[in-house]
Protein backbone atom coordinates (compact mmCIF):
# COMPACT_ATOMS: atom_id res chain seq x y z
CA UNK A 1 0.00 0.00 0.00
CA UNK A 2 1.32 3.45 -0.91
CA UNK A 3 0.60 6.16 1.68
CA UNK A 4 2.43 9.41 0.99
CA UNK A 5 1.60 12.59 2.89
CA UNK A 6 1.80 16.04 1.37
CA UNK A 7 1.01 19.58 2.48
CA UNK A 8 0.83 21.10 -1.01
CA UNK A 9 -2.28 23.26 -1.24
CA UNK A 10 -2.60 22.54 -4.95
CA UNK A 11 -3.33 18.86 -4.27
CA UNK A 12 -6.95 17.76 -4.84
CA UNK A 13 -8.73 14.73 -3.44
CA UNK A 14 -10.28 11.90 -5.40
CA UNK A 15 -11.60 8.46 -4.59
CA UNK A 16 -11.62 5.04 -6.24
CA UNK A 17 -13.88 2.06 -5.56
CA UNK A 18 -12.16 -1.14 -6.68
CA UNK A 19 -13.86 -4.30 -7.91
CA UNK A 20 -12.85 -7.91 -8.57
CA UNK A 21 -12.40 -10.85 -6.23
CA UNK A 22 -8.86 -9.97 -5.14
CA UNK A 23 -8.47 -6.68 -3.25
CA UNK A 24 -4.66 -6.86 -3.10
CA UNK A 25 -4.40 -7.23 -6.87
CA UNK A 26 -6.84 -4.35 -7.48
CA UNK A 27 -4.96 -2.09 -5.06
CA UNK A 28 -1.66 -2.89 -6.79
CA UNK A 29 -3.16 -1.95 -10.15
CA UNK A 30 -4.50 1.39 -8.90
CA UNK A 31 -1.32 2.28 -7.02
CA UNK A 32 0.75 1.57 -10.15
CA UNK A 33 -1.53 3.63 -12.38
CA UNK A 34 -1.69 6.57 -9.98
CA UNK A 35 2.12 6.55 -9.69
CA UNK A 36 2.32 6.49 -13.48
CA UNK A 37 -0.15 9.36 -13.80
CA UNK A 38 1.31 11.74 -11.24
CA UNK A 39 4.46 11.85 -9.11
CA UNK A 40 4.14 12.63 -5.40
CA UNK A 41 0.66 11.31 -4.65
CA UNK A 42 -0.86 9.42 -1.77
CA UNK A 43 -3.49 6.69 -1.46
CA UNK A 44 -5.20 5.77 1.79
CA UNK A 45 -7.18 2.52 1.62
CA UNK A 46 -10.33 1.57 3.52
CA UNK A 47 -11.27 -1.89 2.25
CA UNK A 48 -12.31 -1.42 -1.37
CA UNK A 49 -12.27 2.38 -1.10
CA UNK A 50 -9.13 4.35 -1.82
CA UNK A 51 -8.76 8.12 -1.29
CA UNK A 52 -6.18 9.76 -3.53
CA UNK A 53 -4.26 13.01 -3.04
CA UNK A 54 -3.17 14.12 -6.48
CA UNK A 55 -2.09 17.34 -8.20
CA UNK A 56 -3.68 16.44 -11.55
CA UNK A 57 -7.06 14.82 -12.15
CA UNK A 58 -6.56 11.01 -12.44
CA UNK A 59 -10.20 10.20 -13.24
CA UNK A 60 -10.04 10.01 -17.08
CA UNK A 61 -6.81 8.01 -16.93
CA UNK A 62 -8.15 5.48 -14.42
CA UNK A 63 -11.41 5.06 -16.33
CA UNK A 64 -9.56 4.40 -19.59
CA UNK A 65 -6.88 2.08 -18.19
CA UNK A 66 -7.92 0.27 -15.01
CA UNK A 67 -9.48 -3.18 -15.19
CA UNK A 68 -10.45 -3.59 -11.54
CA UNK A 69 -12.32 -0.34 -10.92
CA UNK A 70 -15.99 -0.01 -10.13
CA UNK A 71 -16.04 3.77 -10.09
CA UNK A 72 -13.87 6.82 -9.46
CA UNK A 73 -14.70 10.39 -8.60
CA UNK A 74 -14.05 13.75 -7.02
CA UNK A 75 -14.22 14.33 -3.26
CA UNK A 76 -16.62 17.27 -2.75
CA UNK A 77 -17.12 17.47 1.02
CA UNK A 78 -16.25 15.36 4.04
CA UNK A 79 -17.00 15.22 7.74
CA UNK A 80 -16.32 13.03 10.74
CA UNK A 81 -19.94 11.79 10.92
CA UNK A 82 -23.22 12.11 8.95
CA UNK A 83 -24.39 15.25 10.80
CA UNK A 84 -21.07 17.03 10.32
CA UNK A 85 -21.13 16.24 6.60
CA UNK A 86 -24.64 17.70 6.21
CA UNK A 87 -23.48 20.92 7.84
CA UNK A 88 -20.48 21.13 5.50
CA UNK A 89 -22.44 20.76 2.28
CA UNK A 90 -22.16 24.33 1.01
CA UNK A 91 -21.90 25.95 -2.40
CA UNK A 92 -18.20 25.51 -3.21
CA UNK A 93 -17.51 22.37 -5.29
CA UNK A 94 -21.20 21.44 -5.61
CA UNK A 95 -22.20 24.57 -7.49
CA UNK A 96 -19.42 23.92 -10.00
CA UNK A 97 -21.16 20.74 -11.15
CA UNK A 98 -24.83 21.37 -10.29
CA UNK A 99 -27.34 24.16 -10.93
CA UNK A 100 -31.07 24.62 -11.45
CA UNK A 101 -30.85 23.18 -14.99
CA UNK A 102 -29.16 19.95 -13.93
CA UNK A 103 -30.27 16.82 -12.06
CA UNK A 104 -28.58 14.48 -9.61
CA UNK A 105 -29.00 11.19 -7.79
CA UNK A 106 -27.72 10.15 -4.36
CA UNK A 107 -26.69 6.74 -3.09
CA UNK A 108 -24.63 5.50 -0.17
CA UNK A 109 -21.75 3.05 0.28
CA UNK A 110 -20.64 1.96 3.75
CA UNK A 111 -17.33 0.49 4.94
CA UNK A 112 -16.88 -0.56 8.59
CA UNK A 113 -19.95 1.48 9.54
CA UNK A 114 -23.41 0.17 10.41
CA UNK A 115 -26.62 1.98 9.48
CA UNK A 116 -30.09 0.81 10.41
CA UNK A 117 -31.96 0.67 7.10
CA UNK A 118 -34.42 3.36 8.18
CA UNK A 119 -31.57 5.59 9.36
CA UNK A 120 -29.70 4.99 6.10
CA UNK A 121 -32.67 5.96 3.93
CA UNK A 122 -33.33 9.09 5.99
CA UNK A 123 -29.69 10.14 5.64
CA UNK A 124 -29.91 9.79 1.84
CA UNK A 125 -33.05 11.95 1.86
CA UNK A 126 -31.37 14.56 4.07
CA UNK A 127 -28.31 14.70 1.78
CA UNK A 128 -30.56 15.10 -1.27
CA UNK A 129 -32.53 17.93 0.36
CA UNK A 130 -29.36 19.71 1.39
CA UNK A 131 -27.90 19.48 -2.13
CA UNK A 132 -31.16 20.85 -3.55
CA UNK A 133 -31.09 23.78 -1.12
CA UNK A 134 -27.52 24.66 -2.11
CA UNK A 135 -27.69 24.11 -5.89
CA UNK A 136 -31.41 24.28 -6.84
CA UNK A 137 -30.83 21.14 -8.91
CA UNK A 138 -33.53 18.49 -9.28
CA UNK A 139 -33.45 14.84 -8.26
CA UNK A 140 -33.49 12.13 -10.94
CA UNK A 141 -33.32 8.47 -10.00
CA UNK A 142 -32.82 7.08 -13.51
CA UNK A 143 -30.94 9.50 -15.79
CA UNK A 144 -29.22 12.02 -13.54
CA UNK A 145 -26.69 14.47 -14.97
CA UNK A 146 -24.53 14.04 -11.86
CA UNK A 147 -24.20 10.91 -9.74
CA UNK A 148 -23.47 11.57 -6.07
CA UNK A 149 -22.25 8.84 -3.72
CA UNK A 150 -21.80 9.20 0.03
CA UNK A 151 -18.97 6.96 1.20
CA UNK A 152 -19.42 6.24 4.91
CA UNK A 153 -16.40 4.89 6.79
CA UNK A 154 -15.96 4.32 10.53
CA UNK A 155 -14.17 7.66 11.03
CA UNK A 156 -15.40 9.87 8.19
CA UNK A 157 -18.23 10.49 5.75
CA UNK A 158 -17.29 11.65 2.26
CA UNK A 159 -19.55 13.20 -0.38
CA UNK A 160 -18.27 12.44 -3.90
CA UNK A 161 -19.12 12.92 -7.55
CA UNK A 162 -19.03 9.43 -9.07
CA UNK A 163 -18.13 8.14 -12.54
CA UNK A 164 -18.78 4.46 -13.28
CA UNK A 165 -16.08 2.42 -15.01
CA UNK A 166 -16.74 1.03 -18.46
CA UNK A 167 -13.39 -0.72 -18.97
CA UNK A 168 -14.06 -3.78 -16.80
CA UNK A 169 -17.16 -4.73 -18.81
CA UNK A 170 -15.30 -4.36 -22.10
CA UNK A 171 -12.43 -6.52 -20.86
CA UNK A 172 -14.76 -9.18 -19.45
CA UNK A 173 -16.43 -9.52 -22.83
CA UNK A 174 -13.06 -9.96 -24.56
CA UNK A 175 -12.74 -13.59 -23.47
CA UNK A 176 -10.07 -15.94 -24.88
CA UNK A 177 -12.76 -18.06 -26.55
CA UNK A 178 -14.08 -14.98 -28.39
CA UNK A 179 -10.73 -14.26 -30.06
CA UNK A 180 -9.84 -15.07 -33.65
CA UNK A 181 -7.51 -17.76 -32.30
CA UNK A 182 -8.13 -19.64 -29.06
CA UNK A 183 -5.89 -21.81 -26.90
CA UNK A 184 -6.77 -22.96 -23.36
CA UNK A 185 -3.47 -21.59 -22.00
CA UNK A 186 -4.30 -18.01 -23.04
CA UNK A 187 -4.67 -15.44 -20.26
CA UNK A 188 -7.98 -13.59 -20.08
CA UNK A 189 -8.03 -9.92 -21.06
CA UNK A 190 -8.89 -8.72 -17.55
CA UNK A 191 -5.81 -10.19 -15.85
CA UNK A 192 -3.58 -9.38 -18.83
CA UNK A 193 -4.63 -5.71 -18.59
CA UNK A 194 -4.00 -5.69 -14.83
CA UNK A 195 -0.49 -7.06 -15.33
CA UNK A 196 0.27 -4.46 -18.01
CA UNK A 197 -0.91 -1.74 -15.64
CA UNK A 198 1.17 -3.05 -12.75
CA UNK A 199 4.16 -3.03 -15.11
CA UNK A 200 3.37 0.63 -15.95
CA UNK A 201 3.05 -0.05 -19.68
CA UNK A 202 2.76 3.22 -21.60
CA UNK A 203 1.86 4.17 -25.19
CA UNK A 204 4.78 4.11 -27.65
CA UNK A 205 7.00 2.18 -25.24
CA UNK A 206 8.26 -1.35 -25.93
CA UNK A 207 6.82 -4.43 -24.24
CA UNK A 208 8.15 -8.00 -24.42
CA UNK A 209 6.35 -11.24 -23.64
CA UNK A 210 8.95 -14.03 -23.93
CA UNK A 211 6.26 -16.72 -23.47
CA UNK A 212 3.60 -15.05 -25.60
CA UNK A 213 1.58 -18.09 -26.67
CA UNK A 214 -1.61 -16.90 -28.39
CA UNK A 215 -0.88 -13.27 -27.53
CA UNK A 216 -3.29 -12.51 -24.68
CA UNK A 217 -0.86 -10.15 -22.94
CA UNK A 218 0.46 -8.73 -26.22
CA UNK A 219 -3.08 -7.74 -27.23
CA UNK A 220 -3.70 -5.74 -24.06
CA UNK A 221 -0.30 -4.04 -24.17
CA UNK A 222 -0.85 -3.14 -27.82
CA UNK A 223 -4.34 -1.77 -27.13
CA UNK A 224 -2.75 0.53 -24.54
CA UNK A 225 -0.56 1.78 -27.40
CA UNK A 226 2.71 -0.04 -26.75
CA UNK A 227 4.95 -1.57 -29.40
CA UNK A 228 4.87 -5.27 -28.59
CA UNK A 229 7.25 -8.16 -29.20
CA UNK A 230 6.36 -11.78 -28.52
CA UNK A 231 8.61 -14.83 -28.36
CA UNK A 232 7.49 -18.45 -28.34
CA UNK A 233 8.86 -21.83 -29.43
CA UNK A 234 5.50 -22.95 -30.75
CA UNK A 235 4.95 -21.80 -34.35
CA UNK A 236 1.22 -22.57 -34.22
CA UNK A 237 0.76 -20.35 -31.17
CA UNK A 238 2.76 -17.55 -32.81
CA UNK A 239 0.49 -17.69 -35.86
CA UNK A 240 -2.45 -17.57 -33.45
CA UNK A 241 -1.01 -14.50 -31.74
CA UNK A 242 -0.66 -12.87 -35.15
CA UNK A 243 -4.33 -13.57 -35.91
CA UNK A 244 -5.45 -12.13 -32.57
CA UNK A 245 -3.41 -8.95 -32.97
CA UNK A 246 -4.56 -8.36 -36.54
CA UNK A 247 -8.17 -9.02 -35.50
CA UNK A 248 -7.86 -6.06 -33.11
CA UNK A 249 -6.53 -3.88 -35.95
CA UNK A 250 -3.04 -3.90 -34.43
CA UNK A 251 -0.22 -3.73 -36.96
CA UNK A 252 2.80 -2.56 -34.94
CA UNK A 253 4.10 -5.83 -33.46
CA UNK A 254 6.93 -8.34 -33.79
CA UNK A 255 6.69 -12.10 -33.29
CA UNK A 256 9.77 -14.28 -32.98
CA UNK A 257 10.00 -18.07 -32.91
CA UNK A 258 12.73 -18.60 -30.36
CA UNK A 259 13.92 -19.78 -26.97
CA UNK A 260 13.18 -17.55 -23.97
CA UNK A 261 16.48 -18.69 -22.45
CA UNK A 262 18.27 -16.72 -25.15
CA UNK A 263 16.20 -13.58 -25.65
CA UNK A 264 17.31 -11.91 -28.91
CA UNK A 265 16.30 -8.42 -27.73
CA UNK A 266 18.72 -5.99 -26.10
CA UNK A 267 16.22 -3.76 -24.26
CA UNK A 268 12.52 -3.34 -23.60
CA UNK A 269 10.68 -0.84 -21.42
CA UNK A 270 8.60 -3.63 -19.87
CA UNK A 271 8.48 -7.41 -19.70
CA UNK A 272 5.01 -8.74 -18.98
CA UNK A 273 4.63 -12.49 -19.18
CA UNK A 274 2.74 -15.60 -18.16
CA UNK A 275 5.21 -18.53 -18.49
CA UNK A 276 3.98 -22.11 -19.01
CA UNK A 277 2.69 -23.92 -15.92
CA UNK A 278 -0.42 -25.73 -14.75
CA UNK A 279 -2.59 -28.40 -16.33
CA UNK A 280 -2.58 -27.04 -19.89
CA UNK A 281 1.20 -26.54 -19.97
CA UNK A 282 3.63 -28.89 -21.66
CA UNK A 283 6.48 -27.63 -19.44
CA UNK A 284 5.16 -28.31 -15.95
CA UNK A 285 7.37 -28.82 -12.91
CA UNK A 286 11.09 -28.26 -12.86
CA UNK A 287 11.30 -27.35 -16.55
CA UNK A 288 8.97 -24.37 -16.02
CA UNK A 289 10.99 -23.23 -13.00
CA UNK A 290 14.22 -23.39 -15.02
CA UNK A 291 12.65 -21.30 -17.78
CA UNK A 292 11.54 -18.63 -15.32
CA UNK A 293 14.89 -18.68 -13.53
CA UNK A 294 16.65 -18.09 -16.86
CA UNK A 295 14.33 -15.19 -17.66
CA UNK A 296 14.95 -13.58 -14.27
CA UNK A 297 18.71 -13.89 -14.67
CA UNK A 298 18.49 -12.23 -18.08
CA UNK A 299 16.35 -9.46 -16.58
CA UNK A 300 18.93 -8.22 -14.06
CA UNK A 301 20.66 -5.74 -16.37
CA UNK A 302 17.35 -4.87 -17.98
CA UNK A 303 15.79 -3.93 -14.60
CA UNK A 304 18.91 -2.07 -13.46
CA UNK A 305 18.58 0.11 -16.58
CA UNK A 306 15.04 1.12 -15.63
CA UNK A 307 12.98 -1.66 -17.19
CA UNK A 308 9.86 -3.04 -15.52
CA UNK A 309 8.95 -6.70 -15.02
CA UNK A 310 5.62 -8.31 -14.11
CA UNK A 311 5.34 -12.09 -14.19
CA UNK A 312 2.59 -14.58 -13.42
CA UNK A 313 3.34 -18.13 -12.29
CA UNK A 314 2.07 -20.72 -9.85
CA UNK A 315 2.62 -20.60 -6.11
CA UNK A 316 4.47 -23.93 -6.31
CA UNK A 317 7.18 -22.31 -8.44
CA UNK A 318 8.26 -20.09 -5.51
CA UNK A 319 9.25 -17.28 -7.87
CA UNK A 320 9.94 -14.89 -4.99
CA UNK A 321 12.91 -17.04 -4.06
CA UNK A 322 14.21 -16.87 -7.65
CA UNK A 323 14.14 -13.06 -7.52
CA UNK A 324 15.80 -13.01 -4.10
CA UNK A 325 18.61 -15.25 -5.34
CA UNK A 326 19.66 -12.69 -7.97
CA UNK A 327 19.12 -9.65 -5.74
CA UNK A 328 16.07 -8.17 -7.47
CA UNK A 329 13.64 -6.35 -5.15
CA UNK A 330 9.99 -7.38 -5.45
CA UNK A 331 7.40 -4.60 -5.16
CA UNK A 332 4.27 -6.76 -5.37
CA UNK A 333 3.88 -10.45 -4.49
CA UNK A 334 0.23 -11.41 -4.88
CA UNK A 335 -1.39 -14.84 -4.56
CA UNK A 336 -4.64 -15.55 -6.43
CA UNK A 337 -6.45 -18.86 -5.73
CA UNK A 338 -7.86 -20.31 -8.97
CA UNK A 339 -8.94 -23.82 -7.97
CA UNK A 340 -7.82 -26.56 -5.55
CA UNK A 341 -4.84 -27.42 -7.74
CA UNK A 342 -3.64 -23.94 -8.69
CA UNK A 343 -2.85 -20.69 -6.94
CA UNK A 344 -1.48 -18.01 -9.24
CA UNK A 345 1.41 -15.84 -8.09
CA UNK A 346 1.89 -12.40 -9.63
CA UNK A 347 5.15 -10.60 -8.92
CA UNK A 348 6.36 -7.19 -10.03
CA UNK A 349 9.92 -5.96 -9.65
CA UNK A 350 10.63 -2.75 -7.72
CA UNK A 351 12.54 -0.19 -9.74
Amino acid sequence: MAIISTSDASVSKYYVHISGSDIELARAEIESLVDLHSIGVGILWYGRLGFIDCKSNPIPFLLSRAALVREVGNVLHEGSDPETLLNRITKGPLTEILNSKRSFSVRIYTTDYYFEEEEKQQFIIDVGKRIQEVTRASVSLNHADVNIVVNVIHNKVVLCEAFKSYQRQVLTQRTPSARAFFHPSMMNALLARVMCNIASVQPDQSVLDPFCGGGGILCEAALIGAQVTGIDMNWRLLKGAQKNLIDLNISDFSLIQGDSRKIPVSYMDSIVTDPPYGRTSSTRGENAIRLVSSLIEQSIEFVENGGRLCICGSQEMNMRNLFDQVGLSVKYDILIPIHSGLTRNILAVEL
